[in-house]
């Protein structure tokens, strides 16, 4: 409200109704001014802006057309010395790809000439390789199976000479044996016999004083102690039942022991019967010394492996029948030498087949 109102509303001429329909229709009017207020406000703000628009649209088109054909001339000088540069490059380009293309195929021809040689001495030096490590484990087959060979040869050898020499040291051994033990014995029996014609006078005389007292000892039993004579009977019969089990335990333990002789007994037996079968099945082909030397060469060998050490020792056993012959005998031997297989037929097969191996 308005200050020159204000003592006039302050003051008690006007009543309060009168009051508040002043203040409303200040209130009313003073709102109609300020909307018409703002209103013009509005339309003058609302013409300012649509010039200011105006003028600013004009001034940014002509800013932006000025701008673009500037741009739009030098893209066009640009697109222009693009495209000279893209020639000139394109010409450049083709010559340097020649270049690289001549460089390259040369380098190329080169490094596969290389590769072919390096291959080619490769595939030489391998077959070389190859050939000598082949020829060196021929050779080394060979050497062993030749010393394997002439291992069984000398064992075959050293069995027949040794027991050559054992029967004529046997016979020496014999022949002077006898004479050293017919003096011995001779000696021996004489002073044997003295003793024994001593001890016979001895053990008489002792058997005279034995009977001596025990005629006493009965004697005087009989005349002094008939009072202990049952005590006596009941020790000497269980002395008698102590003696009878100790000689059953004794019997008992004998026939275990015989028992356990009985299935060792067997077992050698039935070993036995088996080596038995299998030395005349392999050793029928063989007859003679060749017989003998095979005997004692499987002397110490398990049953279970009779058959592969015959067929080891067969070989050098029939090679040994005389000494006069240069000739050893092989088996067919196989060697890899690039070569056709070649075998020699000894015969050796066919007597293996003989004898059942």
């Amino acid at each position: 409200m308005l200050e020159a109102l204000e003592p006039l509303v302050s003051s008690n001429l006007i009543n309060g109704d009168t009051k508040k329909a002043i203040e409303e229709a200040w209130e009313s009017k003073l709102k109609e001014t300020r909307d018409l207020i703002e209103a013009e406000l509005r339309a003058e703000f609302a013409k300012r802006y649509e010039h200011d628009k105006g003028v600013m649209v004009e001034s940014l088109d002509k800013m932006i057309k000025e701008g673009l054909a500037k741009e739009i001339a030098e893209f066009k000088e640009d697109k222009k010395l693009l495209s000279k540069e893209r020639v000139n490059y394109k010409k450049s380009v083709s010559e340097h790809a020649k270049l690289l293309k001549t460089f390259v195929l040369d380098r190329l021809n080169k490094e596969i000439k290389e590769l072919h040689s390096d291959r080619d001495v490769v595939a030489e030096n391998f077959k070389k390789l190859e050939n000598f490590v082949v020829t060196k484990l021929a050779e080394e087959i060979n050497e062993f199976g030749q010393d394997k060979k002439d291992v069984i040869e000398t064992k075959v050898k050293l069995v027949a000479e040794a027991k050559k020499k054992f029967g004529e040291l046997k016979q020496n051994f014999v022949k002077r044996s006898a004479k050293v033990v017919e003096s011995t014995v001779e000696a021996v029996l004489r002073k044997e016999l003295a003793q024994l014609k001593e001890d016979i006078t001895l053990s008489r005389e002792n058997s005279f004083g034995r009977r001596m007292f025990e005629a006493f000892a009965s004697e005087y039993t009989s005349s002094y102690l008939n009072e202990k004579g049952e005590v006596n009977k009941l020790i000497k019969k269980m002395t008698a039942k102590e003696e009878e089990l100790e000689s059953a335990n004794d019997l008992l333990q004998e026939k275990d022991k015989v028992i356990e002789a009985k299935h060792a007994e067997a077992e050698v037996a039935k070993d036995q019967l088996e080596r038995s079968k299998v030395m005349d099945q392999i050793m029928s082909p063989l007859a003679g010394d060749k017989r003998e030397v095979m005997q004692d060469l499987l002397q110490t060998v398990e049953t279970k492996k009779l058959k592969e050490s015959f067929s080891k020792y067969l070989p050098a056993v029939m090679d040994n029948e005389t000494t006069a012959r240069k000739s050893i005998l092989k088996e067919g031997i196989r060697v890899v030498t690039g070569n056709r297989e070649s075998t020699v037929d000894t015969g050796i097969d066919e007597m293996r087949r003989l004898a059942g191996i």
